[in-house]
């Protein structure tokens, strides 16, 4: 903290500060009280290590941290991430910036570490203090007061990094929702897209297949076509668009509560299909709005490039049920599977994966 936040190129008070008060502000955040609640909660660590050299229990400790409300600190901290990213990658374009920030990293106390290494110490720490107490509880009797008092510490810290990290989600589906209101282009009935409770899902390409008469002669059969969507689902609506550069024309929407879909196997049985499909389209679905934003029933086929591509739209479309021979697992007796390879997720609905993760199934 001394030696970025307060030194003479970030510091308001220096006279000398490269940073304005707003950016200073979305950049520390509020690193200050962190350490003022790390200092305090060190100092009664070292206040039971006093009295003696060998320390029996430190999760009664946590407990009153948090019962104190002395931790909160971190959840307002790790939700101002996102703008701590955004702000930084920022002032790194500034050349200014970024030559301070290369002088301050080469001071020893720096331990060659850059400045972003330390930002993340906040989250990490409270993050690491549940690994603690667990690591300490099993090696603890079950029957014993040490361990009861393990796992009330445990119960309660794990509340703060759970609003830790809801706090930073919030915020970087916020963040998201800001970016996409600015690349919407209404056509329709405009509503607001930015709200606290929403997020999006899912979003990507899909061909929209159309029956058009042709232009040469009423008499001739209509013929399908194809036209290119873009689809948006989000926890409580879908949109539908139409790309246009980096902008999308919004031509529908619907609440996710009124769609039902349906996987299209065999396109000549399909009613909506008299005159089959346009040539190399395949893995279909029948995406039906109940009621969209006039209340009307809108059925849609859509095109998917691959199966999977469709399989992973039909399944985020569909409302979760449990069906035929479907088991829910509980959290202790669920399957687990181990990652053999590393992976990185490119969608909204895949997960990042390291080599060895275990992966835990609730339903099959």
């Amino acid at each position: 903290m001394t030696t970025f936040l307060l030194s003479p190129e970030f510091s308001d008070k220096s006279g000398k500060s490269i940073l304005s008060r707003q950016e200073r502000h979305e950049m520390f955040s509020n690193i200050g009280a962190v350490r003022e609640t790390s200092e305090k909660f060190l100092a009664d660590l070292e206040e039971r290590w006093k009295k003696s050299s060998q320390i029996h229990d430190i999760c009664d400790i946590i407990t009153d941290h948090v019962q104190k409300n002395t931790f909160n600190v971190y959840i307002r901290y790790c939700t101002n991430m996102s703008y701590q990213e955004r702000m930084y990658n920022k002032l790194l374009k500034r050349p200014e910036f970024e030559a301070a920030l290369k002088s301050i990293e080469r001071k020893d106390a720096c331990q060659r570490l850059p400045m972003k290494t330390f930002l993340l110490l906040p989250m990490q720490r409270i993050t690491r203090i549940p690994l603690l107490i667990d690591s300490i509880r099993h090696r603890l009797d079950p029957n014993t007061d040490r361990y009861r008092s393990a796992e009330i510490a445990l119960q309660a810290i794990n509340k703060i990094v759970k609003q830790c990290n809801e706090g930073a989600r919030q915020m970087e589906c916020m963040e998201e929702l800001i970016a996409l209101q600015k690349q919407m282009q209404f056509k329709v009935k405009e509503f607001p897209l930015i709200s606290a409770s929403r997020m999006l899902v899912k979003k990507g390409e899909a061909i929209e297949i159309v029956s058009e008469p042709s232009s040469k002669t009423i008499f001739k059969r209509s013929k399908p076509t194809k036209n290119p969507i873009y689809l948006f689902l989000f926890n409580d609506l879908l949109l539908v668009t139409k790309k246009r550069g980096n902008h999308y024309d919004v031509v529908d929407y619907c609440s996710r509560a009124f769609l039902d879909p349906q996987r299209i196997r065999d396109p000549d049985k399909c009613k909506l299909l008299p005159h089959g499909v346009p040539p190399n389209v395949r893995f279909l679905i029948l995406l039906v709005m109940l009621e969209n934003f006039e209340n009307k029933r809108v059925e849609m086929i859509l095109a998917f490039n691959s199966e999977n591509d469709c399989e992973r739209w039909l399944t985020a479309v569909t409302p979760v049920t449990v069906e035929g021979d479907e088991r829910i697992y509980s959290a202790w007796d669920c399957p687990e599977v181990e990652a053999i390879c590393s992976y990185k997720a490119y969608e909204k609905d895949e997960l990042s994966l390291e080599s060895n993760d275990c992966l835990c199934f609730l339903s099959i």
